[in-house]
C-alpha cells in the first residue's frame, strides 16, 4: 500500500468514528483554510488528535 492509500483508509476511519474533520485534516498534515487564515492560525490540537490517534489504533488492532 502506498502513502496515499493509508492517508485515504485512515481518513475514512476516523471519519466513520466521528472524529472532528478539522482535527483529521491537521493529523494528515493538510493546509487549511485559505492563505491568510493559515498565516493566522498555528492552532495544532494535540489533545483531541492524541486521543483520535489513540482510538485509531485500538480500533486498527481489535
Amino acid at each position: 500500500m502506498c502513502g496515499h492509500g493509508f492517508r485515504s483508509m485512515a481518513s475514512t476511519l476516523l471519519h466513520e468514528l466521528d472524529w472532528p474533520h478539522a482535527a483529521i485534516e491537521l493529523q494528515l498534515d493538510h493546509v487549511h483554510g485559505d492563505k491568510v487564515s493559515a498565516a493566522y492560525n498555528h492552532a495544532e490540537h494535540l489533545e483531541v488528535r492524541t486521543k483520535m490517534m489513540q482510538a485509531g489504533r485500538i480500533t486498527l488492532l481489535g
